[in-house]
């Protein structure tokens, strides 16, 4: 065949190829935006410090705080170093507890601190005051019954709160949007009874108005995964228990705060 036509065929097919490509839409139109990210997890507090403690001794470290700026419910993982030094670590924060108006739930009198595990092997509370403390379930009937109760010593060992069968555990439960305003939306109550409340294993609503009930929910994980509601400020407090037989010296354990997967 003729060189010429050939380049006449080759520019031809060029020229069909153009055309066709020109007729071809790649896309209708584009819409950009930039994305600007905002961390909502955030550490706060005392982030490094000194604790002067004897071996053998449970000492306390420096609170500080986990804290939710964003509007969605977040799940963190608070895990430790401490494997490496043989010192072993619990979380502890404190709560409120108050008597309340039972006709309108307003807090009146004097209230009561309670000190309690939201990391470690075992939930334990304790306060001051003269009541004993127990974990108090609801339910979506809010009818009474044995399990509604449990004293703190039978939650035991990976007894997390709250329990799964506690209304107060999953949707619809929200206690950040009804009245009582808190800043923890589900987890545990805890409250502070007077003898006469308990018969055996179970709770009796009596003298109401001698009880001190929670003015927040508490959540206690022995695996360490948290749930940080929206706009709550969690304080943890590290409790360290050493080895009395750790030698003379410095031991350092960092604490982080992790996303989960």
């Amino acid at each position: 065949m003729n060189k010429k036509y050939l380049l006449m065929f080759g520019i031809i097919g060029m020229f069909a190829v153009a055309l066709i490509s020109a007729g071809i839409l790649q896309y209708y139109g584009t819409h950009q935006e930039t994305i600007d990210i905002t961390q909502p997890i955030t550490v706060g507090g005392e982030l490094s410090g000194m604790v002067t403690c004897y071996a053998g001794d449970v000492c306390e470290g420096e609170a500080f705080t986990i804290i939710n700026a964003g509007i969605t419910e977040r799940t963190v993982l608070v895990d430790n170093d401490a494997d490496e030094t043989e010192i072993e670590v619990s979380y502890v924060g404190q709560l409120t507890l108050t008597k309340k108006d039972t006709t309108t739930w307003e807090a009146e009198g004097e209230p009561i601190l309670v000190d309690y595990t939201i990391i470690g092997d075992t939930f334990t509370a304790t306060t001051e005051a003269d009541c004993t403390l127990i974990y108090y379930k609801d339910n979506e009937a809010n009818v009474d019954d044995a399990e509604r109760m449990l004293t703190l010593g039978d939650i035991g060992i990976g007894g997390n709160l709250p329990h799964s069968n506690d209304w107060n555990a999953v949707l619809p439960a929200d206690y950040c949007s009804n009245a009582d305003n808190y800043d923890a939306c589900r987890g545990a109550k805890l409250w502070c009874v007077q003898s006469e409340n308990i018969d055996g294993d179970e709770f009796v609503w009596s003298n109401p108005q001698n009880i001190y009930f929670e003015t927040n929910l508490i959540q206690f994980n022995s695996d360490g995964e948290l749930i940080i509601y929206p706009g709550q400020t969690l304080t943890l407090t590290p409790m360290y228990s050493t080895n009395p037989l750790l030698e003379d010296g410095d031991y350092i354990v960092n604490t982080t705060v992790n996303p989960t997967a």
